[in-house]
């Protein structure tokens, strides 16, 4: 499904998709726009948005997130309970 940016005047961080449905305006469907793959180095998941681009990786033996990208507060907040959810730390 491609995204385009909205042209209307509202931030660009607002997303559309083709179907015109807004992506993260109100904090709704935030994961639905990321895959979380577990990386070649051991421990480390990494956070991809809809083009494949690393977001962050994710430390099982630490649950640390290091954010490689600019995303929203709120989007990370959301997507740093659901990493510690789905993988808990590991000693």
């Amino acid at each position: 499904m491609a995204v385009k940016r909205e042209t209307t005047g509202e931030p660009a961080k607002i997303m559309l998709r083709a179907d015109r449905t807004r992506l993260h305006a109100d904090g709704e469907d935030v994961l639905s726009s990321y895959h979380f793959k577990r990386a070649k180095t051991d421990g480390v998941i990494e956070v991809l948005n809809e083009g494949s681009y690393v977001m962050a990786e994710y430390s099982e033996r630490t649950g640390v997130v290091k954010w490689q990208r600019v995303v929203l507060a709120a989007q990370k907040e959301k997507i740093e309970k659901w990493l510690g959810e789905h993988y808990p730390v590991h000693a």
